[in-house]
């Protein structure tokens, strides 16, 4: 049994999978969440992300008190109308709201899905200059800083990156319809 044992410790110590754990492991952290933050082109989303939020609503309020100013007229007029007349005016402006509340619904879809283009775009550059650095210096294990409880700040590459994706992309556009 001892001899079959020493073999088997002597086989494992001439494998391959013996010798790829004798290779050293460079680790390299990244704070994704900070480069998604203060990044110029992530500065620059926010921004566009601002205006065509501010449009956004402000089209939405447009909408809302032509809207409210029609059912002001529609209630005002109620009683100059016949019964028959109002019941189909009424129908007309409840299928209104239901098309203008859709409308609406897909607007914001569009957004939501322009914004999140351009993330995934800002996220591509990310990894991008991440594998560059990490071939520049060697590294095979690069982790997000949301992963690791504890780690020396010299393993830290976050700086690095922002620098190089900062002179990269300073703008993504986001193509909003």
């Amino acid at each position: 049994m001892r001899f079959i044992v020493a073999l088997f410790v002597a086989f494992l110590s001439f494998s391959p999978l013996a010798q790829a754990q004798t290779d050293t492991v460079k680790v390299a952290i990244i704070d994704v969440n900070q480069l998604q933050a203060e990044s110029k082109a992530a500065v620059d989303i926010r921004k566009q992300v601002d205006v065509l939020r501010k449009n956004y609503l402000a089209t939405l309020e447009k909408e809302e008190a032509t809207l409210r100013e029609q059912e002001k007229s529609l209630i005002k007029n109620k009683e100059t109308m016949s019964e028959e007349d109002f019941n189909k005016k009424a129908k007309e402006f409840r299928e209104k709201l239901v098309e203008k509340s859709h409308a609406m619904q897909v607007k914001q879809g569009e957004l939501d899905k322009a914004v999140g283009e351009a993330l995934g775009k800002l996220r591509d550059e990310i990894i991008a200059i991440t594998d560059e650095v990490s071939k520049e210096h060697q590294y095979t294990l690069v982790m997000p800083r949301q992963s690791v409880f504890y780690f020396d700040k010299s393993y830290n590459i976050t700086d690095e990156v922002l620098k190089k994706l900062d002179a990269r992309v300073k703008s993504i556009k986001i193509n909003a319809k």
